[in-house]
């Protein structure tokens, strides 16, 4: 751990809450720790309580000893002991923080916290240390304010708890848009309803992760990797920080002058340049080291315990907030390699392309498919349409200006688009009374007013043609050419992509059902809009762009797809919700 990166140590926050002073990037980490910890929680109560105790004029003594049962200063255990013009107030009542204080409160921070911790020089809070503050000044008696300090304390909290959550839920990215991880994969991932569903490329920034069933492997900024498993509840504090409330990981340090830590309930665990994993059920967690060696800090209150214990390969140890650390055989069935993590991830994608094959088999055989891109074939500037039946009207798209990339899965190919001249152009002429879109899409910036995914139409537009969009919001559109040749007012879902979607495949759908004058739109299978489409008339194909605008819209500049195409399908019917989940 680099000593000198303060959020590694909540007792800077508190202070930094305390003062008016902390960012929003702060008190997001701020709410992460309240929310998965309740000793954080806890601490941070007693800290305002004993904040506005050394911020009053008044006598200390005689306000502690009125003070509630449960905080602090009144507690039996660690009871302060005042000897006349001073207060002893131990360390560990304000902190559990396994490091050293002073290293944490920078020179220039003036704060009632730093000058209550300015002499403590290298004690630990495992240590019954304590710092002696003066109260020389004596106020005459007046009438106890205890009640009125608790009530304030329960109230910032509240309003901490409040507001943070409102403005910084920890599963939507901040709004400065530092990412600090990506997801390299996942394997049978299932999330839980209140995380945000990560799929393979996607990027995060300080989030939690709720982790139903499966694996995800991480990157972080500078390279370490976890891979964490479920059922596990994970929190990115930062770049060098995750706390794990419960679960099992493991982590592979690339460049141990990093100082990567997971923090538990129980321990603190700093990396020295190493393979390990955390197990941490309840308060208890095990730590077992593979190769190399962590710094095992104890997150407990008993002066016995040790400040710090090394573990080097082969050892293991297990410890809780009641007991001392000890030794426990290395189970390394418990590590997750990076060749085990890619030998699941091989038998993942095998089972996925089985149920691919067997979808594009089933879809390539429909009298209504009209199209089917998979840009897995280029033959010259063009792909083949897979649509058996669809092929006799259109045999081919034509690549303009996109380069080839990866697909949705490992072996598949996509196209990735990024300029004004970028698109794949085929023919199609005809009227349809309902029509299927599906895309495999990945998108990497919504810069663009709108990023088209689909187009109809040729140089003038003609009723019953139409638009498929991801407008820079990330809403996404059906636009229709009304009978004035005008474009109608979009039927849009709510706003789905952020910028935590970027990166990620999705599966996008859009079904344009005349008979029954309805639009409705699907990402990954399910219903996110269903819209009455009151003046439904037939649909005009004509020549379609996929990509890019059509030549009609040309006087709009900038409203290509900035990003990739994996899998395009035009179904000339309408088809249900239940099929719909079936394309797989």
């Amino acid at each position: 751990m680099n000593d000198a990166d303060p959020k590694r140590n909540p007792m800077l926050l508190y202070e930094l809450f305390l003062s008016d002073t902390i960012s929003p990037e702060e008190a997001a980490e701020l709410y992460g720790m309240l929310a998965c910890d309740p000793n954080v929680a806890e601490h941070l109560r007693q800290n305002v309580f004993i904040d506005f105790l050394l911020r009053e004029d008044g006598d200390l003594q005689r306000r502690a000893s009125e003070a509630n049962e449960g905080s602090c200063l009144s507690s039996p255990e660690k009871n302060a002991a005042f000897d006349g013009d001073f207060i002893d107030i131990p360390i560990d009542c304000v902190t559990n923080s396994p490091v050293h204080v002073q290293s944490y409160l920078p020179e220039e921070k003036r704060g009632v916290w730093s000058r209550f911790f300015a002499s403590t020089g290298e004690r630990s809070h495992n240590a019954q240390s304590i710092r002696r503050v003066s109260t020389n000044e004596t106020k005459p008696h007046q009438p106890s304010r205890i009640p009125f300090v608790i009530a304030v304390v329960t109230a910032v909290l509240l309003f901490l708890l409040i507001v943070v959550d409102r403005y910084h839920r920890p599963n939507i990215v901040l709004d400065n848009g530092k990412m600090v991880a990506k997801v390299v994969d996942t394997v049978d991932a299932v999330w839980d309803e209140e995380t945000f569903p990560f799929r393979r490329g996607q990027e995060t920034g300080p989030n939690r992760l709720f982790l139903k069933s499966g694996m995800v492997k991480l990157r972080f900024i500078d390279e370490t990797e976890l891979i964490l498993k479920g059922p596990g509840e994970y929190t990115v504090n930062n770049a060098r920080d995750v706390f794990c409330s419960r679960g099992s990981l493991s982590v592979r340090v690339n460049r141990p002058e990093s100082g990567f830590g997971i923090t538990t309930p129980s321990a603190n665990v700093i990396d020295r340049g190493t393979e390990f994993f955390v197990d941490v059920e309840n308060d208890t967690t095990k730590i077992g080291v593979v190769t190399g060696r962590v710094d095992l800090i104890p997150r407990q209150l008993d002066a016995s315990s040790p400040k710090v214990v090394l573990l080097t390969e082969g050892n293991a140890m297990r410890t809780n907030l009641s007991s001392v650390p000890s030794e426990i055989p290395l189970d390394q069935s418990r590590f997750i390699s990076g060749e085990r993590f890619r030998g699941f991830l091989a038998d993942y994608t095998k089972r996925e392309t089985a149920v691919r094959v067997e979808t594009e088999q089933r879809l390539d055989s429909m009298p209504d498919l009209l199209a089917r891109f998979d840009f897995s074939e280029r033959l010259g500037s063009t792909v083949p349409n897979r649509a058996v039946y669809g092929r006799n009207k259109c045999p081919s798209g034509h690549i303009s200006d996109c380069r080839w990339d990866e697909g949705r899965l490992e072996g598949t190919q996509s196209l990735l688009f990024g300029s004004k001249a970028s698109s794949v152009k085929f023919d199609m002429s005809g009227q349809y009374e309902s029509l299927t879109l599906l895309a495999d899409v990945r998108i990497s910036a919504l810069s663009n007013w709108g990023s088209i995914l689909f187009a109809t139409g040729g140089s003038v537009q003609t009723e019953g043609e139409f638009l498929w969009q991801i407008t820079s919001d990330g809403e996404i559109h059906l636009r229709m050419v009304s009978k004035e040749n005008t474009a109608s007012v979009p039927f849009r879902t709510k706003r789905f992509f952020t910028r935590q979607s970027w990166g990620g495949w999705y599966r996008l759908a859009v079904v344009l059902d005349s008979r029954n004058k309805t639009i409705s739109h699907y990402v990954d299978g399910k219903q996110v809009a269903l819209l009455a489409w009151n003046d439904a008339a037939p649909i005009t194909l004509n020549s379609g762009t996929i990509g890019n605008a059509p030549p009609w819209d040309q006087s709009v500049q900038n409203r290509f797809l900035d990003g990739n195409i994996g899998n395009f399908i035009v179904i000339g019917k309408a088809l249900t919700q239940d099929e719909i989940a079936n394309v797989k």
